[in-house]
């Protein structure tokens, strides 16, 4: 009896043309043919977890293409868990848990949820900072700059570690030569304006924190627009 209902529910969903209700963007709706698919294609929700798997898979593939055996046990996980969620049929509850599962799985390539957390995080680390700046104390907002900078740097190297090759501790150390030249420079811009001696000192210890943290930013900007290889 319930494998009656089932076809007669197929049957209803073919009936009323399931590519004008939602988008898939693994299979072309327009050619829907079993259970799965045209479930799918008929549920926003589903329609839209398929879409969100389908371009961090292909994600995966960019990033894992030139990285031995990886690229092949994505494709044959993808396959298995395709055979999987097939068995699910018209039931929604069995799909949603399928694809989130598979989306978990392949996390470490959704890089639009990864963004959008860093933004998240970008944003705590500005109302830290704003809260210690308010303090009115210059050693303090100091160290506020810094450990601004600090918390960007960490945000980066996440980043970077997440979407490329790169190891974290190579990313960390150019992070630390970039830090360093710019303090080098800002610091021999006011140590040797000899008019501005011996004031030049304490103008040094507040700002370039404060500035190193717009180059920080600006990187941050360049890692989430960089194209993929």
């Amino acid at each position: 009896m319930l494998q009656y209902f089932r076809l007669v529910g197929l049957a209803l969903l073919l009936s009323v043309g399931v590519g004008s209700v939602a988008k898939a963007a693994s299979f072309d709706c327009n050619k829907a043919t079993t259970e799965t698919e045209i479930a799918i294609c008929s549920d926003p929700e589903l329609s839209a977890l398929d879409d969100r798997l389908s371009a961090i898979y292909v994600r995966g593939r960019q990033v894992t293409k030139n990285v031995s055996g990886s690229d092949l046990k994505i494709q044959t996980d993808q396959i298995n868990w395709l055979n999987k969620r097939n068995q699910c049929g018209l039931e929604t509850d069995c799909l949603v848990n399928a694809y989130q599962t598979r989306i978990k799985e392949l996390s470490e390539f959704d890089f639009e949820n990864l963004f959008k957390i860093s933004e998240i995080e970008k944003q705590i680390c500005k109302d830290q900072l704003a809260r210690d700046s308010d303090a009115g104390n210059t050693l303090e907002m100091v160290d506020a700059g810094n450990e601004y900078n600090r918390c960007l740097e960490r945000i980066i190297v996440s980043l970077v570690t997440a979407t490329t090759l790169t190891d974290s501790q190579s990313i960390r150390n150019d992070l630390d030569d970039l830090s360093n030249s710019y303090k080098s420079i800002i610091g021999d811009v006011f140590i040797v304006r000899k008019e501005c001696f011996p004031y030049c000192g304490s103008i040094y210890q507040l700002y370039p924190s404060a500035m190193y943290s717009d180059i920080l930013e600006e990187l941050l900007t360049i890692v989430g627009e960089a194209p993929y290889e």
